[in-house]
């Protein structure tokens, strides 16, 4: 009878402990990869990322061919496809990856195409994973597609929608009804309502920003958006009604540390902001308040290279990349976690990246069970 106990319990011992750590991912670091699009070059680079020091590896097989003049790229929420868009040929490349390697293999029917997709610049998918949308920064329009989330096969959700004068970069709300543009052919922000069933967009509202915004991006409660305002030099901060999608007039705008702003990236603690300013080379550096909306500059100059146009934060939120498009390499910067202050770091700049690079994106890979 002891003996029937004492199994039991061991056997049911066993069940909790399986239970507590089958969490479906094993322990360890964390794999992260990056994605380099590089439009002079056609290709992608993958990196693996070095958790602890942010030095970035590329992956064997890299760089890949993507497709002519690949201009922006972004990563499914699943983390199993990439999709690049490629400005010379108007269409958009979609990639299998491979959470272990890192490798990237064409998914079969890329590369996919919408109607007028000319000139496609920057692709976007929605938080749910359900739909894509991309800008025609040469035809005034944006081009929406579905996604298959197991195939990852994209279907056009039918005729192109306009879109401001020159739409350039764009961004879901985080509840994704609504899908933003920042128009490098006038002074507004571009609002589409999205079909949810259909992912059809509306007819875009145009609201006045007062100056050319390239790329703008939500901070992390989604209550308010922040906008690199290239024309005068600063970066600006809009509320946003979650319900209607509406923005409302600047609650704080602050100067940037160089000239004419392309892009700005949130800090996943949404304490701090940080902006390329593509003529200035440099990275400006701000610390944010998400009750009130206020940027506060933080002191000291963070140079990076020549061209500076996008900017991205790796998952872990230690790790800073500014990709320069000009000078053809990547600056690297460690994030101080209580100022948000920068510092390069000593591997800085990182050059084995392909010919006039974009954008870079990182995804934290889910780890295999043992």
């Amino acid at each position: 009878m002891i003996k029937n106990i004492l199994f039991i319990l061991i056997i049911f011992s066993g069940i909790i402990s399986t239970r507590c750590s089958d969490t479906g991912y094993s322990p360890g670091a964390p794999i992260i990869f990056g994605f380099v699009s590089n439009s002079g070059s056609s290709n992608i680079s993958v990196f693996k990322l070095n958790t602890t020091t942010g030095a970035l590896t590329q992956v064997p097989g890299s760089p890949f061919f993507s497709g002519t003049s690949p201009s922006g790229l972004v990563v499914h929420p699943n983390g199993k496809f990439l999709y690049v868009a490629n400005s010379g040929t108007n269409n958009i490349a979609g990639f299998l990856i491979n959470p272990l390697s890192g490798e990237i293999t064409p998914i079969p029917g890329s590369p996919f195409s919408g109607p007028i997709c000319t000139n496609n610049v920057v692709p976007k998918i929605d938080p749910l994973g359900r739909f894509l949308y991309v800008q025609n920064f040469g035809a005034t329009t944006i081009c929406g597609f579905t996604i298959n989330s197991s195939t990852g096969v994209l279907t056009s959700v039918g005729a192109a929608v306009v879109s401001g004068i020159q739409p350039f970069g764009g961004a879901w709300h985080p509840n994704g009804n609504f899908y933003y543009t920042g128009d490098n052919g006038a002074n507004n922000i571009n609002i589409h309502s999205i079909n949810q069933t259909t992912g059809v967009a509306s007819v875009a509202t145009n609201f006045g920003a007062g100056d050319v915004s390239l790329i703008p991006t939500f901070d992390q409660t989604a209550r308010f958006m922040i906008a690199p305002l290239s024309a005068t030099n600063s970066y600006a901060v809009f509320p946003v009604n979650s319900n209607t999608g509406a923005l409302s007039a600047s609650v704080s705008t602050v100067a940037a540390a160089g000239a004419n702003p392309s892009n700005v990236v949130v800090h996943p603690n949404n304490r701090f902001v940080y902006g390329s300013d593509y003529n200035g080379a440099t990275v400006s550096a701000y610390t944010f308040n998400s009750t009130t909306g206020a940027l506060t500059a933080i002191a000291g100059a963070n140079v990076t290279a020549a061209g500076t146009r996008t900017l991205n934060i790796e998952p872990t939120g230690q790790f800073l990349y500014a990709v320069n498009e000009t000078a053809g390499n990547i600056t690297a910067f460690s994030i101080n976690q209580a100022s948000g202050s920068l510092t390069a770091l000593s591997f800085s700049p990182i050059t084995t990246v392909g010919t006039t690079p974009q954008q870079i994106v990182f995804y934290r890979m889910p780890q295999p069970r043992n």
